[in-house]
C-alpha cells in the first residue's frame, strides 16, 4: 500500500474514501471514539439531532484537507516528483483522534488552517499581499471561532507574513481586520441566539483517557522525523531561498501547534489538539520514505502505527 502511495499514480486517491470508511466502520461497531455534546467553539455547543449527518462529515473533512495537503506538497514540488504518500500519512494519522469520526469546531477549524496554509504558500516578496494578507487572517480568524484557543496564534501571524514580506502599515492592517471579522459575526450570533458558552466550548472533544493512543502516535512521529532530518537539511542547503522561508513558516506553524497542545492539555486535560501538528508536518514527514523506492525502516514503522490504529479498537487494555 505503501509503494502505491509512494508513486506517480493519481489514481490510488480512489483507496482513500474506503481507508477512511473502514475505521468509522470499525469505530461504529467496536466504539473507541464515543459521539458526546459538540463544542463549535464561540458557536456554541450543540448536540446534533441526527447522529448519521455527523459520522459522514467529519471524515469527509478529513479526506478534503489529505487531498488538500498533498496537492499543496506536489504543487511546490517538495519531492523530485509527485507522490501522494502525504494524503496517506494523514489519513492514518488523524484516525487516532476524535475529530475523525465525529464533526466538533476542531475538524472544521483544520479546514480553515489547511486553506490558510495554501494561501500563505502564495506569498511572495516583492508582490503585493494585501489580498493574501486578509485571506490568510480571516481564515485563521475563522479557525479560532471554530476553535477558541486558537485566538493564541495572532502574534504569529504576523511573523509568518513577515517572512515573506516587509512591515507593511496596510497588510498588518488588513490582517487584524481579516482576523478579527470571524469573531465579530460569532459575537452577533452569541448575541441573537443568546448561545450558553461553557469551559468545553474553548477546548476540543477529545480528552486525556487516549493518552495511550497520543504516547504511540508521537513515537511513530518522532521516529518519522528523525528519518526525515537528513533528507530534509540537503533539500534545504540546495534549495531556494523560497524553499528555506517556507520551512521557517512551517517550523513557526509546528511551534505555535505544539504549544496550543500543551496548553490545553495542562488546562483543559484533553489531547486532541496534537492533530492540528500534522498539517505543517505533512510537508516533512513523507522525506522519511526516501525520494524513489520507499525506505525499508519508514514502511515499518507506518505499518506498525497502522496495525495499532486499527487494533486499538479490538485491545481490551487501550479502550
Amino acid at each position: 500500500m505503501v509503494g502505491l502511495f509512494h508513486n506517480n499514480r493519481p489514481l490510488v486517491l480512489i483507496l482513500l474514501p474506503f481507508i477512511i470508511a473502514g475505521f468509522v466502520i470499525l469505530n461504529l461497531y467496536f466504539p473507541h471514539h464515543l459521539p458526546e455534546e459538540t463544542s463549535f467553539g464561540v458557536w456554541g455547543n450543540h448536540t446534533i439531532k441526527y447522529e448519521w449527518i455527523t459520522i459522514l462529515l467529519a471524515p469527509l473533512i478529513v479526506l478534503i484537507n489529505a487531498n488538500l495537503l498533498n496537492t499543496t506538497f506536489n504543487r511546490n514540488q517538495f519531492l523530485e516528483r509527485n507522490s501522494y504518500i502525504v494524503s496517506l500519512i494523514y489519513v492514518v494519522f488523524m484516525s487516532f483522534f476524535h475529530s475523525f469520526y465525529y464533526l466538533d469546531g476542531f475538524a472544521i477549524a483544520q479546514v480553515f488552517i489547511v486553506l490558510a496554509v495554501q494561501q500563505i504558500f502564495k506569498l511572495q516578496q516583492n508582490e503585493d499581499a494585501r489580498k493574501l494578507s486578509f485571506n490568510i487572517a480571516f481564515l485563521f480568524g475563522l479557525a479560532a471561532s471554530c476553535y477558541p484557543v486558537f485566538i493564541l496564534s495572532l502574534p504569529f501571524l504576523f511573523w509568518i507574513i513577515w517572512v515573506f514580506r516587509p512591515f507593511d502599515f496596510r497588510e498588518s492592517l488588513l490582517t487584524i481586520t481579516g482576523f478579527t471579522l470571524p469573531m465579530l459575526y460569532a459575537r452577533v450570533n452569541y448575541m441573537v441566539f443568546e448561545i450558553e458558552l461553557t469551559t468545553d466550548s474553548f477546548s476540543s472533544s477529545s480528552d486525556e483517557r487516549f493518552f495511550l493512543d497520543m504516547v504511540v502516535l508521537a513515537t511513530v512521529v518522532f521516529t518519522f522525523f528523525m528519518l526525515s532530518l537528513k533528507k530534509l537539511l540537503q533539500k534545504m542547503q540546495i534549495g531556494s531561498i523560497r524553499l528555506r522561508k517556507l520551512y521557517s513558516i512551517l517550523i513557526m506553524l509546528i511551534f505555535l501547534s505544539l504549544g496550543l497542545f500543551a496548553l490545553e492539555y495542562f488546562v483543559f486535560h484533553k489531547v486532541q489538539a496534537l492533530a492540528m501538528v500534522f498539517i505543517s508536518l505533512m510537508f516533512i514527514l513523507p522525506f522519511a520514505f526516501g525520494s524513489k523506492t520507499p525506505r525499508p525502516s519508514a514502511v515499518f514503522f507506518f505499518y506498525m502505527c497502522l496495525i495499532f490504529a486499527v487494533g486499538k479498537f479490538f485491545i481490551p487494555f487501550i479502550q
